[in-house]
């Protein structure tokens, strides 16, 4: 958008404003799931509560977060990785997308 304005000695030119975008992220609870194999994904907070206990023991840790926090991984050697949770995933229990975190953490 181009607006005029004019200076203390009376002379004109012209001004941009700059606009700035800024997209708006939706908060949620997800629980991020990560199995044996070290494959991880996000799943509602209703997906979990719909889910049986056959299907949830197959995932041996299970994180409740924020879709807008990180999560701190560490390896074997000693390193910290941080994965944002809205990188991860997002699908029903069921799904058989995931995510292999460790290869994305080096």
């Amino acid at each position: 958008m181009l607006r005029t304005l004019t200076d203390l000695e009376g002379r004109s030119f012209l001004n941009e404003e700059k606009q700035v975008y800024v997209e708006e992220v939706k908060e949620e609870d997800v629980y991020v799931l990560i199995d044996r194999f070290g494959y991880a994904k996000s799943v509602d907070v209703s997906g979990i509560s719909k889910a049986n206990e056959e299907a949830l023991n197959e995932y041996p840790t299970q994180i409740l977060m924020r879709n807008t926090d990180r999560l701190c991984i560490f390896t074997a050697s000693g390193n910290m990785h941080q994965v944002k949770v809205k990188d991860i995933p997002k699908v029903r229990l069921r799904d058989s997308e995931h995510w292999y975190i460790i290869y994305r953490c080096g």
